[in-house]
């Protein structure tokens, strides 16, 4: 039995996420997957015990490569998190007028997900631009997403 995605999550610097059918994407690639983990003391001033605690454990890629079909072109994504709840964007112009994609949920048929955090490096003072991602259109008009050390 096969194990399918279902579900891709995009997160955005600002907090927003927005949902990828997966019948829209063409092509997606990740490599240089390391694990990493956020361990930190469990504060006693914040009602914490002082333990030791894993608070985080996610996997982190050092490139990705994303091509969306063209015809997902004005379609609407609603927001599945943002500070204001329902925001709606046109997925294209989002991500080529905002550079800022910080992480992916992918979700499969067997249940199981992972997220997967993507290279950053700040393209502007303020830190909401990622200097590593490149979007492009193809010459088939496909949206081209392109984060981290690219392969050859």
């Amino acid at each position: 039995m096969n194990i399918t995605i279902t579900e891709i999550e995009i997160g955005f610097e600002n907090v927003e996420v927005v949902n990828i059918p997966p019948e829209y994407i063409m092509e997606l690639r990740i490599w240089g997957m390391k694990d990493w983990r956020l361990i930190h003391r469990n504060d006693e001033e914040i009602g914490g015990n002082n333990e030791l605690v894993l608070f985080l454990k996610r996997k982190k890629a050092e490139g990705v490569f994303m091509k969306i079909d063209k015809v997902a072109k004005g379609k609407i994504m609603t927001s599945v998190a943002n500070f204001i709840t329902g925001c709606e964007n046109e997925l294209f112009w989002r991500i080529m007028r905002y550079p800022d994609i910080v992480d992916l949920k992918i979700k499969y048929s067997d249940g199981t997900e992972e997220e997967i955090d993507v290279d950053w490096e700040d393209g502007n003072k303020g830190g909401e631009i990622n200097a590593l991602q490149k979007n492009a259109f193809d010459d088939e008009e496909n949206l081209v997403i392109k984060i981290g050390k690219m392969r050859s």
